[in-house]
């Protein structure tokens, strides 16, 4: 869910203090409430931590907006789920717009006080938003889950105006077939013959929402991307991680099925054990791996087990290079040097560095390539032997 801004309160140093309130809330909801020392070090930083004794007041406005509450007031079952560490609790309670002030006796005997804005509107909309584990591309996932493995999704809240309401509640959605993880975050376990959920709300009667199974059957495209952008460097053996979904129909699923996969590339890339020609992905997870052989363009292809025919390819070209190098001679632009006129290559190998003025700078961009060393760091000259490839 995306929350409503937290509002802190107070200024930073000895003497200070914070007060954090979620803002805006939808009626009827709960969030923490944070009250203490604005300094979280110690002495050597100018000010010592204090401890709050006692709240001395309290004042809300305009009054009946909302309350400030022990939390122990919070519902037993909603703090159960919702676990506030936080010795209060916003409960709010009717629309409107204000602010909040607290102030405590602290352990070093000042009294501190500090207030916020808060604002509270009733809660006219509500949305779902599948927990999708990644995005390859544009497409936008939709709840669509294999047959037999779970799907979260998150429930938010929004005012007649559209704006995004933060706050804590039970029983947002018809929750009977789910469990819920947060106050925002359910799971549903779909059945392992296959099947769909629609629910409602009761905050909202106009909302509606369906999540659906499918079969490996189904799946009628499969899309993937590398992790990392170009240029990418491997060390030989080193594994590389990309991301896999899968579309059924003209919709992209929110959890892909388990995709067999298989290199064409046997020399340059294999699978990420025993050198496989052609390996599983885990059901339900968008990560799989590849295992680096030699320096080239990584070829994959993507099936369904069981299934006829590739349903999407992958192409991930990559470079090799000596890991021990970004120890012991890779660096970073701007840090320090001390040999005037030396070349090494950047961190991420996008440009050959120089040696100016006890900094390094860049000498080259690698626009077609990458930097890299032309011999080992014993036989280079003083100037070093870095140089884009």
């Amino acid at each position: 869910m995306v929350l409503a801004a937290l509002m802190v309160g107070g200024c930073i140093g000895d003497k200070s203090v914070t007060l954090t309130v979620p803002t805006p809330l939808g009626v009827g909801t709960y969030g923490a409430v944070g009250f203490g020392d604005a300094c979280t070090g110690s002495k050597v930083d100018l000010c010592s931590p204090e401890t709050v004794q006692r709240i001395e007041s309290i004042t809300v406005e305009p009054p009946g907006m909302l309350e400030i509450v022990p939390v122990d007031s919070v519902p037993p079952d909603l703090q159960q789920v919702a676990r506030y560490e936080t010795a209060y609790a916003v409960h709010a309670l009717a629309s409107g717009a204000g602010r909040v002030c607290m102030q405590g006796l602290f352990s070093d005997g000042t009294h501190r006080k500090s207030c916020v804005p808060a604002a509270v509107a009733e809660i006219a909309h509500v949305t779902v938003t599948p927990s999708c584990p990644a995005r390859v591309d544009d497409a936008i996932p939709q709840p669509l889950v294999p047959q037999g493995l779970p799907m979260g999704f998150e429930v938010e809240f929004q005012a007649a105006d559209g704006t995004l309401l933060g706050g804590d509640t039970l029983h947002a959605i018809d929750d009977g077939p789910f469990t819920q993880t947060t106050p925002q975050a359910y799971v549903w376990t779909s059945p392992a013959d296959g099947g769909s959920v629609t629910f409602g709300s009761p905050l909202d009667r106009s909302f509606s929402q369906t999540l659906s199974t499918y079969a490996p059957a189904d799946v009628t495209a499969i899309h993937a991307a590398a992790t990392l952008g170009p240029p990418i460097t491997l060390t030989a053996g080193q594994d590389m991680n990309f991301d896999v979904v899968a579309d059924v129909g003209d919709r992209r699923s929110c959890v892909p099925p388990a995709i067999s996969i298989r290199t064409d590339t046997p020399s340059v890339c294999t699978g990420p054990k025993d050198s496989a020609t052609t390996w599983m992905g885990d059901a339900g997870s968008v990560e799989d791996w590849f295992a680096a052989a030699s320096e080239g363009t990584c070829r994959l292809a993507f099936g369904i087990p069981s299934g006829s025919g590739d349903l999407g390819t992958l192409e991930v070209p990559y470079y090799i290079v000596d890991g021990s190098d970004f120890l012991t001679r890779d660096q970073s632009a701007g840090d320090l040097c001390a040999s005037p006129n030396q070349h090494v290559c950047s961190r991420d190998r996008a440009t050959v560095l120089v040696c100016q003025s006890k900094k390094w700078a860049v000498a080259t961009k690698c626009s077609s390539g990458i930097c890299d060393y032309t011999a080992p760091a014993s036989a280079c000259p003083s100037t070093g032997c870095a140089a884009c490839r």
